[in-house]
């Protein structure tokens, strides 16, 4: 997660809307959703339910595009009747009532609402143009990591099985264990 920065407090999140301009005239390109749980190809079930989501931005002001990245989604809303231009967003962080805590409202012309307990984001200033970008693994804070062993090859620290993974990612599933990792690249 080294290339995503953590919104955690209200001051945050205005200092990076500022930043971005509150995404005014931008465009929402792709949402891209997972659900943690699984059934593995043994027909074992792994229960880890939580979704997590990759929103992907573009503005013409830069130009740049920014990655939104929701973990623990609880809610979103999409207005099918809407554009994808973003007149401007809001970020709201806040309390659960009945936990304490802290939730994040992404709202995007009020017409797209997401809901999330967790929200980082980086810059991928070349990820513009009508190319699709997600395809590939959702990113998560609590991968184990995979050292890299050269020639596409890596070893996963939550297990040590070896495993090669394709190239221009940066997340992989471990063979092994079934965890995702966060490759180290280099």
């Amino acid at each position: 997660m080294k290339h995503y920065a953590e919104l955690q407090s209200q001051a945050d999140i205005d200092l990076w809307l500022g930043r971005v301009g509150h995404f005014h005239d931008g465009l929402l390109k792709e949402i891209h959703i997972v659900n943690r749980a699984c059934v593995h190809t043994d027909g074992a079930m792994a229960f880890e339910q939580h979704f997590d989501m990759r929103i992907l931005i573009q503005s013409p002001w830069g130009p740049s595009a920014f990655e939104l990245l929701l973990v623990d989604v609880l809610g979103m809303h999409l207005d099918h009747d809407e554009s994808a231009e973003i007149g401007g967003a809001e970020i709201e962080r806040r309390a659960d009532p009945n936990t304490g805590i802290p939730r994040f409202r992404v709202s995007l012309d009020e017409s797209h609402r997401f809901e999330s307990r967790r929200l980082f984001i980086r810059e991928k200033g070349d990820w513009l143009s009508k190319r699709a970008r997600y395809g590939h693994e959702i990113p998560s804070p609590t991968a184990p990591s995979a050292k890299s062993l050269g020639d596409g090859w890596y070893q996963c620290d939550a297990c040590t099985e070896s495993f090669e993974a394709g190239t221009n990612t940066e997340y992989a599933l471990c063979p092994g264990c079934h965890e995702l990792t966060e490759l180290e690249l280099g």
